[in-house]
């Protein structure tokens, strides 16, 4: 199981596991900053998170670019972005370059890769993006 991301007509589409689909956006929070990676990763590190606070809230809205902030929270059984939200995301991703740990897995950063370029042809072609 995990998530399924393709558009129609797309030339590719990628599948990762949840838990490699939810770090690789943790690890892309933490890139963008250090704040916005504590924030976002507290619902995976603690099961039994409820809510942000807040306080939380009001800070995530103050730091997180809209084009981040659509592809950090856009579900991952269910979820699709339009080619114009496409275009916010991966302008946001190319703004903001993933720092990927060196003792990381390197097919998640691959498939990150790939994902980028998945969004950039949606948003060239005015296609929606589909995660199942």
């Amino acid at each position: 199981m995990g998530a399924f991301l393709y558009a129609n007509g797309a030339p590719d589409e990628i599948s990762i596991g949840y838990i490699g689909f939810g770090m690789v956006r943790c690890q892309l929070a933490n890139s963008f900053s250090e704040e916005l990676g504590k924030i976002y990763e507290k619902p995976y590190k603690d099961m039994s998170f409820k809510r942000f606070s807040e306080k939380e809230v009001e800070r995530w809205n103050q730091i997180c670019p809209e084009g981040l902030d659509l592809f950090l929270w856009v579900s991952d059984t269910g979820g699709k972005l339009s080619g114009s939200q496409c275009k916010k995301v991966i302008s946001d991703l190319d703004k903001y370059p993933m720092k990927w740990p060196n003792s990381w897995r390197t097919d998640w950063l691959e498939k990150y890769e790939r994902i980028k370029e998945l969004i950039r042809w949606c948003a060239k072609t005015r296609h929606t993006l589909y995660i199942e």
